[in-house]
């Protein structure tokens, strides 16, 4: 995976394992209903999880794709994120501070007078939600990995990014002359 070609980024959390005790089958075959429990354990099957995250995004279904080939039973893709979430949320709100302005200058251009200034400007709790998304930052669980040798899957799947809209509310008050 490190090496999947146009990948730039790559976190992989390994934290989710689990082992399962494997029962004589022919024990639990012979005590059907009664103390199963009592079968002796002749092997274990482990498996892991593997959480990726990745950019860019356009290279998700060649991800999917690679995955598979490596053997990985089950592969989803669970959805985007940004991966600076804090920035698009500063866009969003000066772009809604810019058109609070442009919506206080066009009434007061049409009730003869001029836009002084802002009065209050409010967002926050009830006015913006933060919570679009996940914020892309390596925690302490993960494992960032990067690579020089490109590899390609044998089948390219083409994914195509959803759009992620990020909006910021405000309540302006100005003064007008």
């Amino acid at each position: 995976m490190p090496n999947l070609e146009g990948l730039t980024h790559l976190t992989i959390d390994a934290s989710s394992a689990e082992v399962t005790p494997i029962q004589d089958p022919e024990c639990l075959e012979s005590r059907r209903y009664n103390s199963e429990d009592a079968c002796p354990v002749t092997a274990h099957f482990g498996s892991i999880t593997l959480n990726l995250k990745g950019s860019p995004a356009k290279s998700s279904g060649r991800a999917l794709s690679l995955l598979s080939e490596l053997g990985a039973e089950s592969v989803a893709l669970t959805g985007y994120s940004l991966a600076d979430m804090e920035a698009a949320w500063n866009e969003a709100l000066d772009a809604a501070v810019k058109m609070a302005r442009e919506n206080a200058e066009s009434i007061a251009g049409a009730a003869g007078s001029t836009l002084i200034g802002p009065i209050r400007i409010q967002h926050g709790e009830g006015f913006g939600d933060r919570s679009v998304g996940d914020l892309y930052a390596p925690g302490a669980d993960q494992i960032v990995v990067m690579a020089d040798r490109q590899v390609v899957p044998e089948t390219d799947l083409d994914l195509d990014p959803q759009p992620i809209a990020i909006r910021a509310k405000v309540v302006a008050a100005f003064e007008i002359d």
